[in-house]
């Protein structure tokens, strides 16, 4: 006599989910209904995965576009830096370090301006452009303060080098500072 449980088996069901409804209760089926749902699982995980890695692959395509800009933008600020450093202190006799603040905030007012309209492409007249200045100006500051004021001077004062070349230095170290700053939350809200 065949059992009841048998001849269930041994019918062809037509869809998956009768498949699974109506799975066998012996241990050979019920790994195969397993392994089934795992590989349901895995294909779903793929099929939703695979939006998630393009987005992401075209966020890191547009940061890296960005960085170019960025890039862009700051050779235009170290023109505009080292240009006033060396009118301020070369020409006209400023002490070094009054005409590197005055150089330095000069350059961040005017990339700020270029970085809002062209990197990051937003209009003057989005909502929350002071407080985007402000955070730029206090990234910036801060990148600037690490990056160029303590490499310039310690460069000139502590190993003799030449402060146009000390000062491309610090705008190096804070390029990087700036850029993080700026991306990660500067700008951040008004890409999402």
């Amino acid at each position: 006599m065949v059992s009841q449980n048998a001849l269930s088996c041994s019918r062809k069901m037509t869809t998956p989910v009768a498949n699974e409804r109506l799975a066998c209760h012996q241990p050979h089926n019920k790994r195969r209904e397993i392994v089934h749902r795992v590989e349901g699982l895995a294909s779903l995980t793929e099929r939703r995965s695979r939006p998630y890695r393009a987005a992401a692959m075209a966020d890191t395509k547009g940061s890296l576009a960005r960085f170019v800009r960025f890039g862009v933008v700051g050779a235009s600020g170290v023109v505009v830096n080292q240009g006033l450093l060396m009118l301020l202190h070369g020409s006209f006799g400023a002490p070094l370090l009054l005409a590197s603040i005055i150089a330095i905030e000069v350059s961040i007012l005017t990339n700020f301006l270029l970085n809002h309209v062209w990197t990051w492409r937003l209009s003057l007249r989005v909502p929350g452009l002071l407080r985007r200045c402000l955070q730029y100006h206090a990234a910036a500051v801060m990148a600037a303060f690490a990056g160029n004021v303590i490499v310039l001077m310690a460069a000139v004062e502590l190993f003799g080098v030449d402060y146009r070349l000390a000062n491309l230095l610090g705008i190096a170290v804070g390029t990087v500072i700036n850029f993080t700053a700026g991306e990660l939350w500067i700008f951040r809200r008004e890409r999402e």
